[in-house]
């Protein structure tokens, strides 16, 4: 596990909620729009804007399919490489950071330590699981 794939699952995971609610407006704009009859739609014409509307959620939908692919592709390499480590705890902050993207307020709460505790641990984890190319 390298940092450049916990950057890129992070991305990926923000790229795949903001297309989702994208898709989610398109969605809620077309369904409160009268769709068109046949006979009333223009044959050949420029700017036929249902028709736009309707192209655009594909594209959206499409785009979104294959940034989650690759996200997925990146959480199995990240959780592989936290599968690896022995310690529970230390698993479950790699977790909590990693892949719930939590900050390390949320993760001392989670697991009941300090903060600065928290971040020391995983230094020294971060430190070891990148260096011996865990996963």
């Amino acid at each position: 596990m390298l940092k450049r794939d916990l950057w890129k699952f992070r991305d990926l995971s923000e790229a795949c909620e903001n297309l989702e609610k994208r898709i989610k407006r398109k969605e809620r704009k077309l369904s409160s729009v009268k769709s068109p009859r046949a006979t009333d739609i223009p044959r050949h014409s420029e700017g036929n804007d249902f028709a736009d509307e309707i192209a655009e959620l594909e594209e959206l939908r499409v785009e979104y399919q294959k940034k989650c692919t690759s996200r997925n592709e990146s959480y199995c390499i990240i959780n592989d490489a936290i599968s690896k480590v022995k310690d529970y705890q230390n698993k479950e902050i790699l977790r909590l950071r990693h892949i719930h993207f939590m900050t390390w307020n949320e993760i001392a709460d989670e697991l009941g330590f300090e903060e600065s505790t928290v971040r020391k641990k995983y230094a020294k984890l971060f430190d070891h699981v990148l260096k011996t190319d865990v996963g």
